[in-house]
């Protein structure tokens, strides 16, 4: 029975940490993409 509730707080602790850096990865990945992008029309527009 400790094994099952040490695997639900596992489970459950991992569910926690993946529903907070997945977003916080998501959002930097979706900066740095439009980020680059900006420059990279910036540039072949100065030029």
């Amino acid at each position: 029975m400790l094994l099952l509730e040490s695997w639900i707080l596992f489970v459950s602790g991992a569910v926690a940490v993946f529903g907070v850096t997945v977003p916080i990865a998501v959002v930097v990945g979706a900066v740095l993409l439009a980020w680059l992008a900006y420059h990279g029309r910036q540039r072949a527009w100065l030029r």
